[in-house]
């Protein structure tokens, strides 16, 4: 926007000092669409800047120049965080995504069906325990699921968005398996939450068989990230249905060529904004 190193310094420390502290158990113990303060943090950005540039001063950001803070800026220009980011599979809450992905793989490994089902077990540390248990009545209570999410994936194979949009709530399969589901907490996720997001599920089939998918990361963490092909897929199942397969694969080949030589960025603009006669 134009501003100076003095201009900059204003508008963060006018952002951290405005930027929403969200109470998350507050939300994950009663589901709501806040979703951790996402919406006003960007609009506290935006503002925080404009506030800086009509001349508006700030208190200096002690999360950037307080000394305790140094040792997470020594990097900054050397190590690029973007290649550290943690890509969602699945639409609900982080703190699920494992005990999700060890039902898929139990249901893919065992050819599970939800009729062979007698009970589950779902263990996570205890922050994603207080996750919703029940049939979620709204998106987002669904999206701060834990019991239905699981039995979403054992019912379909998959958590899409049509899992989480309604369509699936009075789905009486789903309802079934969510009334068989225990959650628990388990001492070795406790340990390793937050650095780390585990889960663990136990399926006991209706033959008294146990199936136990053991310690599963969340798919997805730059610890455990997902190939090129996975996030491919992801954009194809949400683009090609909204925006149709001609101009996704316009969007998706603009993208793939940005590091050519000769490509313009209007190259990828004009696919995801073309002009409207």
């Amino acid at each position: 926007m134009g501003g100076d190193e003095h201009i900059l310094r204003q508008g963060v420390g006018i952002a951290e000092y405005h930027g929403p502290r969200s109470q998350m158990m507050r939300e994950i113990d009663n589901p709501t669409m806040l979703h951790d303060g996402s919406g006003w943090g960007s609009m506290v950005g935006v503002v925080s800047a404009e506030l800086a540039l009509s001349g508006f001063e700030g208190a200096p950001a002690i999360t950037i120049e307080n000394e305790d803070a140094a040792p997470y800026w020594s990097d900054l220009g050397v190590n690029w965080l973007t290649n550290d980011q943690n890509i969602k599979l699945f639409p609900v809450c982080r703190w699920a995504h494992a005990p999700i992905q060890a039902s898929l793989d139990l249901r893919r490994k065992y050819r599970l069906l939800p009729e062979d089902i007698d009970c589950i077990e779902i263990l996570a540390f205890e922050e994603a325990t207080r996750l919703a248990k029940g049939i979620p009545e709204t998106t987002g209570k669904a999206q701060y699921s834990i019991s239905y999410p699981v039995a979403a994936a054992l019912a379909f194979g998959q958590v899409s968005a049509r899992e989480v949009s309604g369509e699936t709530f009075n789905d009486p399969v789903v309802a079934e398996l969510v009334e068989r589901i225990r959650v628990t907490e388990c001492s070795i996720c406790n340990d390793n939450f937050p650095q780390d997001r585990l889960g663990r599920t136990i399926i006991t089939k209706k033959t008294g068989k146990v199936l136990d998918s053991g310690i599963v990361r969340a798919p997805g963490e730059h610890t455990n990230p997902v190939d090129r092909n996975q996030i491919i897929a992801k954009f194809r199942a949400f683009s090609h249905p909204s925006a149709g397969v001609e101009r996704s694969n316009a969007i998706e080949q603009a993208i793939f060529s940005l590091d050519a030589s000769g490509v313009k960025l209007s190259d990828l603009s004009d696919s995801l904004f073309p002009s409207i006669d």
